[in-house]
């Protein structure tokens, strides 16, 4: 019986023992079976274009590349539960989110998807495959009204290429190139996938689009070549004639008119021309050049005309300003005020090329004076306005608008787009063009990066339907690309200015084409490319040798800075220095007679290469020098957008002073600096400091109420992360380790925003950041008290309420938090500080169009929420749901002391908007209120603004200097303080943080210890920090 029972037990320790084996074994055979039903779906329903590795092939059935068309719930039910089963068995893992992404995707849900893949790359950041599937999931989620998530797609699809080049990364980057516009990326990349493609069908597939761009751009090229030539242009039909006006027209500047002398052709051709512009622009000026007499003098102004305008787009300004001098001469004595204002404007776009401002303004008839006067059209518009010479008028303003621009002193944005609604107005496209692209400048780039998109898409789209000079359209490349730099995405950065300089070559835009490729060739080597760099800086080197080397020197200079700045920052700092001391040999300092655009960057390169080879007072006086210019000029400029956008063109000077101060064991003065440049963009605020490179005659003061405490933070050269602890009258500073500190505040981000995500892993992380972050300055933190953080960078991204001593305890035990974008906006003392429930606007969630309602379900549960409030809240006005829009915010924001918004808000990588109509019945891309219509709000007497809404913080991630942060945009346009969320947070477990936060306001408390108490409360209901940790303070606390 004994061994009987033995052995049977024996039995079962070995078949449990297989059966905890085989669990395993089960999880990864239900993982791949997963993926080979994924691929089944794909193929049997081909949802979408873009094609992941691996995956068969399906036909399209007409499908183009923004569409989705969903496979059905009821078939997708299968691989769901083999998906869902391997975690219950193996746990979550990067392959698991990997294909729940996938399902997201087959279903046409392209932001669930985003946010599965973007929590599998925290676990395999260098997975090509789950990057080349994030990239199909921001293109599917682009539109036109949304375009910014191409520049996102873009950045994981090349970066999927990079890291591993197959032949689905190649189709889905060339799908994604065409689908952004990027064409001429696009035709290269299809052939490259044509010829790497080893299945029949694919590549068939490959080639059949390859030969579908190949016509459409062979069909535009011939469009071209019919206006190109007087006699292609008289024999094209009518209707090629008038959409071809504008390209018509530039060629007859640069060619045909000085071929009226010679060519029948050329004067029919110019006459035809001028009875166009008259019947469908009104525009008389063509018209009324030709009816001088035929004279040798007037042929040769005519050929002056030309070659002026020839050199001017070859970049030779100052030969141009001469010869379009002797135009306008011979013009206006034989009484042709048609050419001698055309002439003229010629010399003004030389002038404005050659940064000469006040010789641009005077040219134009612009009174001198204050900036008022300055804005006032010149009599150049004047006259040209009174004659009917609608072009010449609205070019005019437009370089009104670029002179103004160069000098830098005055408010310039609000001027640039009236003149944008002035040209558009002419029903001129290609000037039309022009101002989009003036608005997208990087100096004056008031709008968000989501609106600086959609220009562009805009600019592209009528470009690319219009027969248009390419001089219209080259701007939009740099200002895309530029802005996908500053936000990190440098993979999409070089794509779309690489498209650039493709559209340019052959152009005889020498000049344009060559200072596009001296930052391709910069950013190619910050990116590691340095091989294609090199070539890139030869191609520019051509490209200035076809350039009068007295004309092109300065240029040429900024070209070569370029090139120094990429050899200082990829750890050649002396290589970069010795480019520059070349550069500016038998040059005295501080370099006054060389062109203001060289001195921008040539001082901050300087300093910076100073700085890396540790000859701090060298350094020191660079970074000194190119600060005080810009402080200079920013003196009379109000706009807070305006200065934005000239404190991020010096911000490395701002950070080399800092490092320097430091450098010299300065560390009080180091903070001064630091939190100068942090408040720099309000004109209101007084300066902790004025930056000198010697020792401060007496230190600084950091004064905080009693029961503050501040912790600032700033990313340095050489340096690397410091800290400062200001409080009870003394000022700490520390070297902090940043290592891994992105990847781990990236982790933190997507696991808290997760309400499935492990509490161990948040609470782990949690604790490693208050080790980085707050552990050095540990025995100064009082035991608790109201703490005020300036963060940098993705420093802004951090929970800070959620940081963790020990395991169990986060700080919001401790403290009240808020966080500030400097310091100095703290303005005043805590007992002035006031909630204001006074007078409290709320605004539920409003009426919006079908399609958005479809996408963004109607929030019961924050309509309940803005019922409960307004109840709790005596002297609150509660808005009907047909009222709540932006135009009766901006009608009762200044009467208003707090502001609640219950509805929607977007965030798409950084940048943020509220789901908030224009007015009622509006559109549906009018439907969206960004950050830059906040910010021209008048929020003065506003005490709170708290957006109860999705990711309505978000805007914060990308740093220093951000213009679409909502929070941002309402301190800026006044408030006090915003209280916003940092990830999707729940409708029902919002509704109770927020009437908690309000009773606790009623009670007396302030605005931080109110929020506060209420997430203790909600922590104590719903432990996960996901339901209790997501509003932060921004501003006053």
């Amino acid at each position: 019986m004994r061994p009987h029972l033995w052995k049977s037990c024996i039995g079962c320790i070995l078949l449990a023992g297989i059966g905890l084996m085989a669990r395993p074994f089960r999880g990864y055979w239900l993982l791949h079976s997963a993926q080979i039903e994924s691929d089944r779906l794909y193929a049997n329903f081909r949802p979408f274009l873009y094609r992941w590795v691996g995956v068969p092939y399906a036909n399209s059935n007409g499908l183009g590349s923004a569409n989705c068309t969903p496979v059905p719930d009821n078939e997708t039910i299968k691989f769901r539960l083999q998906t869902a089963e391997a975690e219950d068995i193996l746990g979550v893992s990067d392959t698991s989110m990997r294909l729940r992404g996938r399902a997201a995707l087959l279903t046409c849900q392209p932001e669930e998807s985003i946010s599965q893949y973007q929590r599998a790359l925290l676990v395999s950041p260098d997975n090509p495959g789950l990057h080349l599937e994030l990239g199909i999931a921001f293109a599917l989620n682009a539109n036109p009204t949304n375009p910014l998530e191409y520049e996102n797609a873009l950045e994981h699809i090349l970066k999927a290429d990079q890291i591993r080049s197959s032949p689905e990364s190649l189709y889905d980057s060339a799908l994604l190139f065409q689908q952004a516009q990027l064409r001429l990326q696009a035709r290269q990349r299809w052939a490259d996938t044509a010829a790497a493609e080893p299945l029949a069908q694919w590549k068939a597939d490959s080639n059949q689009r390859l030969m579908a761009l190949q016509d459409f751009l062979w069909t535009r090229k011939r469009q071209i070549i019919s206006l190109s030539s007087p006699a292609s242009y008289l024999a094209a039909d009518e209707q090629q004639q008038r959409e071809g006006e504008e390209f018509a027209l530039d060629r007859a500047t640069r060619e045909w008119l000085a071929e009226i002398g010679q060519s029948l052709d050329a004067a029919k051709a110019v006459q035809y021309l001028g009875t166009l512009l008259h019947q469908d622009r009104h525009d008389d000026w063509v018209l009324n050049l030709l009816k001088m007499k035929s004279l040798p003098a007037t042929t040769r102004a005519l050929t002056d005309l030309t070659e002026a305008v020839r050199l001017n787009l070859k970049g030779e300004h100052r030969r141009a300003a001469e010869v379009a001098k002797s135009a306008e001469k011979i013009f206006t004595k034989y009484h042709n005020q048609a050419g001698a204002l055309r002439a003229r404007l010629e010399i003004v776009y030389s002038l404005d090329r050659q940064d000469n401002a006040d010789d641009c303004l005077a040219t134009l008839g612009i009174k001198r004076g204050d900036p008022e006067t300055e804005a006032k059209p010149g009599d150049l518009e004047i006259r040209a306005k009174q004659k009917k010479y609608t072009w010449i008028m609205a070019q005019a303003r437009l370089e009104h608008v670029g002179c103004l621009t160069r000098k830098r002193r005055q408010d310039i944005i609000a001027f640039r787009n009236a003149a944008s609604d002035l040209v558009i107005s002419t029903g001129y496209s290609g000037l039309a063009l022009r101002s989009l692209g003036f608005l997208t400048e990087p100096y004056v780039a008031a709008g968000s990066r989501l609106m600086i998109w959609r220009r562009a898409q805009q600019g592209f789209t009528t470009f690319w339907s219009t027969p248009l000079p390419i001089i219209r359209v080259y701007s939009f490349y740099y200002t895309l690309a530029n802005s996908a730099r500053n936000a990190g995405n440098l993979h999409a950065a070089l794509a779309v200015l690489r498209e650039g300089t493709l559209m340019l070559e052959g152009s005889s835009l020498y000049l344009i084409r060559g200072i596009l490729l001296s930052s391709l060739g910069q950013w190619e080597m910050e990116a590691g490319f340095t091989q294609q760099a090199d070539l890139t800086f030869a191609d520019m080197a051509n490209e200035f040798k076809q350039v009068d080397p007295k004309e092109i020197a300065q240029v040429w200079d900024e070209g070569e800075v370029a090139h120094a700045e990429a050899l200082v920052a990829t750890g050649h700092a002396r290589d970069g220095l010795g480019l520059l001391q070349k550069r500016t040999q038998g040059v005295s300092w501080p370099y006054p007679h060389l062109n203001p655009n060289l001195r921008r960057v040539l001082l901050p390169a300087f300093g910076n290469a100073y700085l890396r080879i540790g000859a701090l007072q060298d350094s020191c006086q660079f970074f000194l020098q190119s600060i005080i210019e810009t402080q200079d000029k920013m003196a009379t400029v109000q706009s807070q957008a305006q200065r934005d956008d000239a404190l991020r063109e010096i911000e490395s000077s701002w950070r080399g002073l800092t490092a320097i101060k430091l450098g010299l064991h300065l560390p009080l003065e180091a903070l001064a600096v630091w939190e100068t440049f942090r408040s720099g963009r309000n004109p209101q605020i007084q300066s902790f400091i004025s930056p000198n490179c010697e020792p401060a005659a007496s230190p600084p003061s950091f004064a905080l109420p009693e029961d503050r405490i501040a912790l600032v933070y700033a990313f340095l050269p050489t340096s690397g992360l410091s800290g400062w602890l200001i409080g009870n009258g003394k000022v700490e500073q520390k070297h902090l380790d940043s290592t891994g500190l992105k990847e781990r505040v990236e982790r933190l981000s997507t696991l808290i925003s997760d309400p499935d995500s492990s509490p161990e892993e948040i609470s782990s992380l949690s604790t490693e950041l208050y080790r980085l972050l707050l552990a050095p300055f540990a025995g100064s933190l009082p035991s608790s008290g109201t703490l005020i953080i300036d963060p940098d960078r993705e420093l802004a991204a951090v929970p800070w309420n959620l940081l963790e001593e020990k395991p169990g305890h986060p700080l919001v035990e401790r403290f009240a938090i808020a966080q500030v974008i400097g310091i100095l906006d703290l303005g005043k003392p805590a007992e002035e500080i006031q909630a204001g429930l006074e007078s409290a606007l709320i605004f539920g969630p409003p009426v919006l169009s079908a399609d958005l309602t479809y996408k963004y379900p109607f929030p019961h549960r924050a309509a309940e929420e803005a019922e409960i409030l307004h109840r709790l809240l005596p002297n609150s006005h509660l808005f009907p749901r047909e009222e709540t829009n932006f135009q009766i915010l901006k009608a009762y924001a200044s009467r208003g002391t707090l502001f609640h918004f219950a509805g929607h808000t977007i965030s798409n990588g950084g940048f943020s908007a509220l789901l908030l109509p224009e007015t009622r019945g509006s559109p549906p891309d009018t439907q969206y209120t960004a950050a830059e219509q906040i910010a021209e709000l008048d929020l003065r007497q506003m005490k709170t603004v708290v957006l109860a809404s999705c990711s309505s913080g978000t805007g914060e991630k990308n740093g220093t200097v951000n213009l679409d942060s909502l929070a941002r945009a309402f301190l800026e346009a006044g408030a006090q303080r915003v209280i916003a969320a940092g990830w999707d947070v729940s409708s029902a477990r919002t509704e109770e943080l927020m009437t908690s936060f309000y009773e606790q306001l009623k009670y007396g408390k302030s605005p931080a210890e109110a929020l506060r108490q209420a997430e203790l409360q909600q922590r104590q209901k719903t432990p996960h920090p996901h339901y209790w940790a997501g509003f932060q303070i921004f501003g006053e606390p």
